[in-house]
């Protein structure tokens, strides 16, 4: 195919195949391939949760459950050092395990002047680090500061995801909003936390119809997160994965590769994806990484989608009329890593109605990082001035121009004087 060239996207899924334990009472340390689920026909505290408010807020003051839901309202309980009503579960963070966290929430209302009177959290003791999700109504951050402008008082679905030590990844909705580094001054707790995480400064009034925490998860993270973009030119893809339980096995799970492109191989956690693309066209394929949990195996999978393309580019191109004849300079220049051969360019008009049809003007081979020029004439008509005209390139190659000349994939306009 010649798909003109377009932005490769990543989307990253996740599947997740997990013997769960679900936690209560007395909770004792996560190891791989735990759920910690949030009931609604209780208060956490009655789940294993612990609450504190750090003054003589009673819990049923500011928190209700529904049956689907957990309300949460601190609005008018003040600002004070240490007032912040909150719950915590010890001890199901580890340091070396990725985890997922899962939640569908609001925020009905605030009030004070900053973030987090109403957050999620999960802290790990050694080191000290602190992934969360702090909210206003039109706002989610993290501890430093960096932030998502949304309009919280709708539910979204939030999916916060890290391996301690690195950088973490928010995604709302299933799309990716937010990604930095763990703050390294939230506390020293193996812990998750959710409710009021504001004693001086907010208060807020939200609402939780799911939660949920998985640590030992199986990730997985592949650079770069775009797909091969041109004809002849080397590419690699390093992919790494992290949880679950090794060994690891790699595969594409759907799609196919671009040709010239091979499979993942390796050993151990790690993968590479390498070749030279061969043939322009689109693709779309999905790399997976499968670990050995039982009974069931975990699955991680990132799919690309994408063209490969050979390119040109417009670097000079203007047409004028004289002496009744309509004057088209173009430059051309390879781009590629390839020769570009057998490229045409032809004139045509977009009003196919209007006699406008020279024949196509060849300019042969273009080698690679090379330029090529030529000038073309053609007889004037009455009724085109004013007209758009195209020009065409033949074979599969991606034309990109300069401003203020519009991109049409493989057409270039111009009004004809």
């Amino acid at each position: 195919m010649d798909n003109h060239c377009v932005e490769h996207i990543a989307h990253f899924s996740l599947t997740v195949s997990l013997a769960i334990a679900t936690l209560l009472g007395i909770a004792q340390f996560a190891h791989a391939q735990q759920t910690i689920t949030l009931q609604f026909d209780s208060l956490p505290s009655a789940q294993g949760w612990t609450y504190f408010q750090g003054g003589s807020i009673p819990e049923t003051s500011v928190f209700s459950v529904t049956g689907t839901s957990l309300i949460q309202n601190t609005i008018g309980t003040g600002f004070a050092i240490g007032i912040s009503p909150n719950y915590a579960m010890f001890n199901v963070v580890e340091g070396a395990q990725p985890f997922v966290l899962k939640v569908r929430a609001r925020v009905i209302a605030t009030e004070g002047t900053d973030t987090g009177g109403f957050f999620f959290d999960v802290r790990t003791a050694t080191p000290n680090q602190e992934y969360a999700m702090l909210f206003t109504t039109s706002s989610v951050s993290d501890p430093l500061g960096n932030s998502v402008a949304i309009d919280t008082t709708v539910f979204h679905d939030y999916v916060l995801m890290a391996t301690p030590g690195s950088n973490y990844n928010l995604y709302i909705d299933g799309t990716l909003s937010l990604s930095g580094p763990f703050s390294a001054t939230g506390g020293a707790l193996n812990a998750i936390q959710l409710g009021d995480g504001n004693s001086l400064y907010a208060n807020a009034q939200a609402e939780v119809t799911q939660f949920v925490f998985t640590t030992g998860v199986l990730q997985l993270t592949c650079d770069p997160t775009t797909g091969p973009a041109q004809v002849g030119t080397p590419y690699t893809a390093d992919c790494t994965a992290s949880g679950g339980t090794p060994p690891y096995s790699w595969s594409i799970s759907s799609g196919t590769l671009p040709p010239g492109i091979n499979p993942p191989t390796g050993s151990a956690n790690t993968a590479t994806i390498t070749g030279t693309p061969t043939q322009p066209g689109s693709y779309s394929y999905t790399v997976q990484v499968t670990d050995s949990s039982a009974p069931t195996p975990q699955t991680a999978q990132q799919v690309y989608t994408g063209n490969c393309t050979r390119s040109l580019y417009v670097s000079q191109m203007a047409i004028f009329l004289n002496h009744g004849l309509y004057v088209l300079f173009v430059r051309l220049k390879n781009n590629g890593t390839e020769e570009a051969t057998n490229v045409t360019v032809t004139v045509a008009q977009i009003n196919t109605t209007l006699p406008l049809a020279p024949l196509p003007h060849p300019i042969s081979n273009i080698p690679a990082g090379s330029e090529t020029y030529y000038l073309l004439a053609f007889p004037s008509s009455a009724g085109i001035s004013g007209q758009a005209a195209k020009i065409v390139t033949g074979g599969s190659y991606n034309i990109i121009g300069i401003n203020p000349l519009q991109r049409f994939g493989h057409l270039k306009t111009l009004t004809l004087p």
